[in-house]
């Protein structure tokens, strides 16, 4: 859990006019010279800020999708999460998802978290939060949904490379077959980025219970979207939460329940908790 950027704080475009006047200093001089002339006013341009773009070219619908970050240190693998119904994409990253649950890092798309901060001013359309990194970046992505496909690329201060996509590595996800709360129902245990553990239970009607260093509560329902998502409502109560996460709620998101080829599942969890300002969430992922 990390407290993250605010959701409101967006920084636009400035332009600074600043006006100089010298006037004419008294004292005893010839009353016949002539007066000192008034520089003209000097405009300083601060370097705009541009507002940046609403993110890349999203599927109007649901997709869920995963693949490999090609040519960055590692080629990591990623799952990418478009829920559709205006909310904004995510991409989540870490280095083999075929056969670790270890995220590293996640990008929110179409999210201004540093504004000036970026290497294109007017092209930044995301916000990237890892273990070593918290930066603006640009992502573009070319995505269908029915069948599902993504290709695009990404690029932060580092370079630039490309999104190599398939389907979650490691794992016999349909996107299309129907959410439900049975496949996520029983004892799990997640890890956050930072290492910190989360304990999961689900009952069959999808109460949750759980320990996230302080314990917690909740439902997991399936999607509105017509896709193979369960969303989620956490909320936390006690002290001693893990990573920094706030005695507060409703934690609103999705979980993503993805069956392993090699035998099992695994379960990843998003969710988020904004008064419109501040922010907090967590991401957590395992298998069993």
């Amino acid at each position: 859990m990390r407290i993250v950027q605010p959701a409101g704080n967006r920084i636009s475009g400035l332009t600074i006019a600043l006006a100089t006047f010298l006037g004419a200093c008294g004292g005893g001089g010839d009353s016949g010279s002539p007066a000192p002339v008034a520089p003209a006013p000097v405009v300083v341009n601060a370097p705009a800020c541009t507002q940046p773009a609403e993110g890349p070219s999203a599927p109007a619908g649901p997709l869920v999708i995963g693949g490999d970050i090609t040519g960055r240190p590692g080629n990591p693998s990623f799952i990418y999460v478009a829920e559709g119904d205006g909310k904004h994409p995510f991409l989540f990253y870490g280095p083999d998802f075929a056969n670790s649950s270890t995220i590293t890092g996640f990008i929110r798309v179409g999210f201004d978290a540093r504004g000036c901060a970026g290497v294109d001013l007017s092209t930044d359309n995301g916000s990237e939060l890892g273990l070593h990194v918290e930066l603006p970046l640009n992502l573009q992505v070319s995505a269908t949904t029915r069948p599902p496909s993504l290709s695009g690329s990404i690029r932060d201060k580092a370079g630039t490379y490309a999104l190599t996509a398939s389907s979650i590595p490691g794992s016999s996800y349909d996107m299309s077959a129907p959410a439900t709360v049975a496949s996520a129902a029983g004892f799990w245990i997640l890890s956050d980025m930072w290492g910190s553990r989360m304990s999961v239970a689900v009952d069959s009607a999808g109460n949750v219970t759980g320990n996230y260093g302080c314990p917690f509560t909740g439902v997991l329902s399936p999607s509105p979207e017509s896709v193979n998502l369960l969303r989620v409502q956490l909320s936390m109560t006690g002290s001693g939460c893990a990573s920094g996460a706030v005695n507060t709620g409703p934690y609103e998101g999705f979980a993503l329940v993805m069956p392993l080829t090699s035998g099992g599942s695994q379960l990843l969890i998003w969710a988020e908790w904004t008064d419109g300002w501040d922010s907090a969430n967590v991401l957590a992922m395992g298998r069993r």
